[in-house]
């Protein structure tokens, strides 16, 4: 069995009835990385939930905050991040991409080579 990230299934020993499916993809902070690793085509894409503050760090392997790549106030959506210009002059590596909301934070492990 084969689950995104994120998605969970949970399995019981009895049936029960009467479940209520609640969705809540739609509003947490989604964030990712394409291509990985990265080159000077990679987009890292934010799907805020709601309107508020973010700020999108970099991180080394040491837990060493190397750089903040972006920090202000963004409306709910999506947005494409061009990397390109963001990661220059970094050494090759293992890097962490991390955003951060009031309410919820995403971490994405990237490959710079």
């Amino acid at each position: 069995m084969t689950l995104q990230p994120g998605e969970y299934h949970l399995y019981l020993n009895r049936n029960v009835g009467n479940i209520t499916v609640i969705d809540t993809t739609g509003n947490v902070l989604k964030l990712s990385v394409y291509p990985n690793p990265i080159d000077n085509t990679s987009i890292a894409e934010l799907n805020l939930p709601e309107t508020g503050t973010i700020q999108l760090d970099l991180w080394n392997v040491q837990g060493q905050k190397v750089r903040t790549l972006l920090t202000g106030v963004m409306n709910k959506g999506k947005y494409p991040i061009t990397l390109k210009d963001k990661i220059n002059n970094l050494a090759d590596g293992i890097y962490f991409l991390k955003a951060q909301t009031k309410n919820d934070s995403r971490m994405v492990k990237i490959l710079i080579r």
